[in-house]
C-alpha cells in the first residue's frame, strides 16, 4: 500500500500482480484459435491471448482516497467513545442505586432508630434489613439491644415501684405549754414522734 498527495487530496493505493496459477485459464488465453468462439466474437482475438503458465500478465490496482479512511475512523472512534461514555454511565448509576438501596437508606434508618431510644422513644417502629449482609445482621443486633433495653428499663421501674418509702417530712417544732421546755417531733408517714425535748434559752 502506497500513500499519495494528489491535487484531490491523500490517496492511498494498493496493487498486487495478476498471474496465471493453473492451466484452466489457457483454455481461454493461450491462443485466439484454441479460444471459445463465442469468446472471440465478443472480445475478438487482438487482446487477451498467448498467456503462459505461472506468468505475470498484469496488475490489480486499487486506489481509495484517504479521506474515506480518515472518516471511517473518525466515525469508528466516536462511536467507540460514545459507547464507552454510555456503558460508564450506565454503570456509575447502577452502582449509585445499589449503593443508596443497599447501604445509605438501612443506615439512615438505623441511625433514625438509635437517635429516638437514646432519646426515651422505646416504642418506635423496629426495621429488620432483609439478608445476610453486615447490614441486615446490624439491625438484628440494633433490635435486640433494644428490646433488651426496652425489657431492663421496665424492670428497673417495676422495681422501684415496689420498693417505694413514704416520703419523711422535715422535722417540725412543737411547742409544749410552759414558760421552760421545747420539745422536738418528727411526722413520719402521718404519725408524729417524739424526738427531743431541752429547756428554752
Amino acid at each position: 500500500m502506497i500513500e499519495r498527495d494528489t491535487p484531490m487530496g491523500q490517496l492511498l493505493h494498493m496493487a498486487r500482480p495478476l498471474s496465471v496459477r493453473t492451466e484452466a485459464c489457457l483454455t481461454c488465453h493461450s491462443e485466439p484459435y484454441d479460444a471459445p468462439q463465442a469468446l472471440t466474437r465478443t472480445y475478438g482475438t487482438t487482446n487477451g491471448f498467448g498467456w503462459k503458465l505461472h506468468e505475470t500478465i498484469g496488475a490489480q490496482i486499487l486506489t481509495v482516497p484517504m479521506a474515506v479512511a480518515f472518516k471511517a475512523a473518525r466515525d469508528a472512534y466516536v462511536k467507540a467513545l460514545i459507547i464507552l461514555a454510555a456503558t460508564f454511565a450506565i454503570a456509575f448509576i447502577v452502582m449509585n442505586l445499589l449503593l443508596h438501596y443497599a447501604i445509605i437508606a438501612p443506615i439512615k434508618r438505623l441511625s433514625a432508630m438509635a437517635e429516638a431510644v437514646s432519646l426515651g422513644q422505646m416504642d418506635v417502629e423496629s426495621y429488620i434489613k432483609p439478608g445476610k449482609d453486615e447490614i441486615s445482621a446490624l439491625s438484628v443486633a440494633f433490635n435486640r439491644m433494644r428490646e433488651s433495653l426496652k425489657q431492663a428499663i421496665g424492670m428497673i421501674k417495676r422495681s422501684l415501684r415496689r420498693n417505694a418509702v413514704p416520703a419523711v417530712r422535715a422535722p417540725a417544732i412543737v411547742r409544749r405549754p410552759g414558760p421552760a421546755r421545747q420539745c422536738v417531733f418528727q411526722l413520719v408517714g402521718s404519725a408524729p414522734h417524739f424526738r427531743r425535748c431541752h429547756p428554752r434559752a
